[in-house]
Order: structure tokens, then C-alpha cells, then sequence
């Protein structure tokens, strides 16, 4: 009886695990779907979106808002009013330093009307002077030759002595001319001056966008004060908008030391966005930033985006934006001679080396399917860091056996290897 209980209990054993105890053990991979870029990269780096012109726009002084002109995701021009600070009283001192400016203007004139008047004069002194003059020489002749009695030559000395007093008063009178003339010019350029002044001091109650971009953020309303370097609402806000240049955009990452000789300036990459799937974006490697991380030990490295990719999907003009600052991204290197894939792509499929087998019939790999392996034929493409590229045959997610043990055959049962 003890006999054929064990003998019982052998024959179950064998029927529930002998058959696994004798099935070949195989390793198995997924297939791995990758996008192109992924795969031709030396170095994958994270990162985020930056825009390589970004500014917080504020006024040159304080103040208060009187109106803000933009709102958030609206494109300026370099030059447009992004907001205005109350300026009623400059107005009114713009207006009253106009008014003193023509008022030096009109007096320069009138200066200048008299001195050329007195110019005028003086020519015509200096005409009778030297007239005068002659006529008390031949005077003077006559009186020694005793031709002219001593009256007539003394009314010629006295003719000709009023006449040189004349012209001297007139010659003085033309000099204190021009110099209120010249006092008059230095007025006018002195109240020039203050008129520049208060317009410029009247300019910066306007906040003006510096260069071409988008508004991204408004930290200011109308009413509120603005102090530059403003910290808080105790102080007023520091600035108005914040502005960018959506078209000019990068990707700042940080690159292990270990790997940092993999990376050079102008290399190109292939850069993905999380929130853009399925879509690739060139670039090139702008600058490495000469300072390393020591918490990290990671070296900051900027990574430009192509201008006609950008271009491609943000559209300032129509107000629609796909790339912006501090997405997502990760960075592919790609290594040198490789073409860089963009736009629309669609995932490529790779499988470890060792699972790609060949025969007569041409090349295979053992899928596991439900614990049994079945045979596929397969097009393979190039084979890189130990992946070979699959051009059809398979789906991602399908399991190979790596490196087959020999002997092999259509279903037959496998056990997994851990």
C-alpha cells in the first residue's frame, strides 16, 4: 500500500512540474520603440525651455500706472508702449518751459533785428566819418596856405571830431549789441536744455518694449505704484510686464562631468518636448557655460533651437504658441554626420543584437508567446550600441529570446529566466 502511494505521488509530481523542469530556460527583451534621435544620440541630457531674450520691463522712475496697454500673450514691437505712468504735472511744466523757450526765441530775434540795425547805422557813420575826415585835411591844407579863413577850418576839425565820436558811440553800442546777442543765444540754448529735459523726463513715464517679443506675464494694474527695484507691495512693483522673445529659444540642461567630452559647441541635436509628443525639434549646442556644479558635479550647457523650427509652430503674429519657456525638453546629441530628424515622426523599433538570427530562409528571432517560442522573420536594418533597427515583423512590446540556446524549435514550451 505504502508502495503505491509514493508511486501515486510520483506520477502527480511528474504530471504538474516535470514538464517545467525540462523546458529549455531563454532570456527574453521587450522591443523597444524609440523615436528617431533617440537612438543615434551619444548624450541625453534633461532640461527646460528658456527664451533667449527675457525681460522684466519696468519704468526708469517711480510712479503711478495710469494704464497698462498689453495684455499677457500679446506680440510688441520694439518701441511700443507696454503701460503709462501718471504725468499730468509734467505735462503742465512741458507746457510752461514751451511757452519760456519761444519767449528766449522771440528775444533772440529782436536782439538780432537790433544789432543788424546798429550794424547798419555804424556803416553809415563810418561813410560820413571818412567823408568829415577829408574835408578837415583839405580844410587843414587851405587853412595852412591862409585860403580859408580860421572859422570855416575850425568847423571842419569840429565836423570831423563828432563824426569819429559818433562812430566810436556807434562802434560800442554794435559791440554790447553783440554781446546780449550772445547772452541771448546761451539763454535760449539754457532753456533748450530744460525743455529736452522735461520731455525726456515726460518720455520716461512711458515703459517702452525694448525689443521684439511677447508679453508673457503682467505684474502690474492700473493704479498701482511703480519703484524700480521695487521688492514687494511695500515698495511698489519693480516692473510691469515681462516680456519675450518667443521666436529665439533654447534649452538650458545640465551635462554630467563624466560625459561632458561628448558634448561641443555647434553640435547638432535632436531635442524633444514633453508636451509636443511624437514630434522632434533640430538644434545645435549654443555654449557651454565654463563652470561646473560641484553639488551636482554637472556643467550647465545651452542648447539653441533652429529658427525655422521655432518658427514652424510659434506664430507671434497670430497669437499661438506651441514652445515656450519652462517646458520640458530633453536633449539628444547626436553624433557627428548624423542627419538630425524634426517635424512629425514616427517611433522605429529595436531588439538587442544577440536575439537577430539568420538562416537560409533569412533572418529571424524567437518571440515567447504564452510560454512558447515561435519563429518570425523579420526586416532588420543597421545594428548600433548593441540594437539593431527593425523595419518590420515585430510590434514594440513583444518579447525576444536573447542569445537562443540551441535546439529550438516552433512551440515549443520555454521557462523565462529571471
Amino acid at each position: 500500500l505504502i508502495i503505491g502511494l509514493v508511486a501515486a505521488a510520483g506520477y502527480w509530481s511528474w504530471r504538474e512540474y516535470g514538464e517545467a523542469w525540462t523546458r529549455p530556460q531563454v532570456k527574453v527583451a521587450s522591443v523597444e520603440a524609440r523615436l528617431p534621435g533617440d537612438a543615434d544620440s551619444v548624450l541625453s541630457a534633461h532640461g527646460y525651455l528658456k527664451s533667449e531674450r527675457q525681460a522684466a520691463i519696468g519704468a526708469k522712475v517711480p510712479g503711478r500706472v495710469l494704464k497698462v496697454h498689453v495684455k499677457e500673450g500679446q506680440p510688441v514691437q520694439t518701441g511700443d508702449v507696454l503701460a503709462e505712468l501718471e504725468h499730468a504735472d509734467l505735462d503742465e511744466t512741458l507746457a510752461a518751459m514751451k511757452g519760456s523757450l519761444e519767449a528766449q526765441e522771440a528775444a533772440l530775434e529782436a536782439m538780432r533785428v537790433s544789432l543788424d540795425k546798429a550794424k547798419s547805422e555804424l556803416t553809415e557813420m563810418e561813410v560820413t566819418f571818412a567823408q568829415d575826415e577829408r574835408d578837415w585835411v583839405r580844410a587843414d591844407q587851405l587853412y595852412r596856405s591862409r585860403s580859408i579863413p580860421t572859422a570855416d577850418f575850425e568847423a571842419a576839425r569840429s565836423k570831423h571830431l563828432a563824426s569819429r565820436s559818433s562812430r566810436d558811440s556807434m562802434t560800442a553800442a554794435v559791440a554790447i549789441a553783440k554781446a546780449r546777442r550772445r547772452e541771448a543765444e546761451a539763454r535760449l540754448r539754457e532753456s533748450e536744455a530744460r525743455y529736452r529735459e522735461a520731455k525726456h523726463q515726460r518720455e520716461y513715464m512711458f515703459v517702452r518694449a525694448p525689443f521684439q517679443g511677447v508679453v508673457i506675464s503682467k505684474e502690474a494694474e492700473d493704479g498701482e505704484s511703480i519703484m524700480p527695484g521695487g521688492l514687494g507691495a511695500a515698495s511698489g512693483r519693480g516692473s510691469v510686464v515681462t516680456l519675450a522673445d518667443l521666436l529665439h529659444l533654447e534649452v538650458e540642461t545640465d551635462v554630467k562631468e563624466d560625459y561632458l567630452s561628448r558634448v561641443k559647441p555647434g553640435q547638432r541635436v535632436s531635442i524633444a518636448v514633453a508636451a509636443v509628443p511624437n514630434t522632434r525639434f533640430g538644434g545645435k549646442v549654443r555654449t557651454i557655460i565654463p563652470m561646473g556644479d560641484r553639488a551636482k558635479g554637472t556643467v550647465k550647457v545651452k542648447v539653441q533651437f533652429d529658427l525655422d523650427e521655432v518658427k514652424r509652430v510659434n506664430h507671434p503674429e497670430k497669437q499661438t504658441f506651441t514652445l515656450f519657456p519652462e517646458m520640458a525638453a530633453t536633449v539628444h546629441f547626436q553624433m557627428d554626420g548624423k542627419s538630425v530628424a524634426s517635424g512629425q515622426v514616427a517611433p522605429q523599433l529595436f531588439v538587442p543584437a544577440a536575439a537577430l538570427q539568420s538562416d537560409a530562409a533569412g533572418k529571424f528571432v524567437w518571440l515567447v508567446v504564452e510560454e512558447r517560442v515561435r519563429r518570425r522573420p523579420i526586416d532588420a536594418g543597421d545594428a548600433q550600441d548593441g540594437r539593431v533597427l527593425i523595419r518590420g515583423g515585430l510590434s514594440a512590446g513583444e518579447r525576444v529570446v536573447v542569445d537562443p540556446p540551441a535546439g529550438l524549435t516552433e512551440n515549443l514550451l520555454v521557462k523565462i529566466a529571471p
